[in-house]
């Protein structure tokens, strides 16, 4: 109150003002923070176990922002908008849980591998449709929305009548350039195949990498002890300089690591040839009779 016993001065109420309105748009922002946080898991049924994920993969350079695609075991790839926390697109890709599943930087090429039960690889492309999905800024598209189409199902030419991996697949990853995809499956005996994305042939495959199996794999782009390969992230929207970069990191030799499911091991593999790169030599001899690899600590 003022010294009169009045009202308070203006300066003051606008002041309680300002601290009111500061407050209220705190609040506000509180609020949507917390409902953006729960949107990933609020986009799944309750109670409905069908829809845990089994495998993720990101796509950083995606045109609309960066992505995570997903791999549930309701049989459903989702494809999710990491900075807006939702779930932009989902489809049934596996008649069982998807087991396994690789996707390029740009979000544009996909691949999904199916449990025990299904056991196909299956190559999808992101077709992006207009006028589906369409988000727009201030009267422009922000960015056209899509599906992914499936451009065929990966099988080996001498078992066309067979999924890629009858026991399973257990994971899937793309090659340095994004030209070819490695897959192995749940059977002990079964081979890395390496797959062709632009003709879907099988071009070459490691037999044996190790006892007992692959538990998992992951593609170094340039290589071992190499200076790494830049980002394209900091190229998007720029093709010319996306293909320059991915064309370095294929011309380093890409390196493929598999991980053994009961040998311990963690083998180094060059993509060019499928030789394997010289490191610690495995106990009782390396993979494929002779061949060197790195015994994981």
């Amino acid at each position: 109150p003022g010294s009169d016993g009045g009202a308070p001065p203006a300066a003051h109420v606008g002041l309680e003002s300002s601290r009111a309105a500061r407050l209220e748009e705190e609040a506000r922002l509180a609020e949507e923070a917390a409902a953006a946080e729960a949107l990933l898991t609020s986009q799944r049924a309750k109670g409905n176990p069908e829809n845990v994920i089994r495998c993720m993969a990101a796509a950083p350079d995606a045109p609309e922002g960066e992505l995570l695609l997903t791999g549930s075991r309701d049989g459903a790839a989702r494809r999710w908008r990491a900075e807006e926390r939702r779930c932009a697109r989902e489809f049934m890709s596996c008649r069982s849980p998807v087991s396994a599943l690789a996707v390029s930087s740009d979000g544009g090429e996909l691949l999904t591998g199916g449990a025990h039960g299904d056991g196909e690889l299956r190559h999808y492309r992101w077709t992006p449709v207009a006028g589906v999905d369409q988000e727009y800024v201030e009267g422009e598209p922000k960015h056209l929305g899509g599906a992914y189409v499936r451009v065929r199902t990966l099988r080996a030419e001498h078992a066309p009548e067979r999924p890629a991996h009858p026991r399973g697949a257990v994971t899937v990853v793309l090659s340095a350039d994004e030209r070819f995809a490695y897959s192995v499956g749940a059977d002990p005996e079964e081979p890395v195949v390496q797959w062709s994305l632009a003709d879907g042939s099988q071009k070459t495959r490691i037999d044996a990498p190790h006892r007992g199996g692959v538990a998992a794999m992951c593609m170094l782009p340039d290589g071992v002890g190499g200076k790494a390969v830049p980002s394209v992230r900091g190229s998007r929207g720029n093709p010319a300089a996306v293909a320059v970069e991915r064309a370095a990191a294929a011309a380093k030799g890409g390196r493929l690591i598999t991980a053994g499911r009961t040998d311990g091991n963690l083998c180094v593999w060059a993509v060019d040839a499928i030789d394997p790169v010289a490191g610690g030599a495995a106990a009782g001899g390396g993979p494929g009779g002779g061949a060197r690899a790195r015994r994981s600590s």
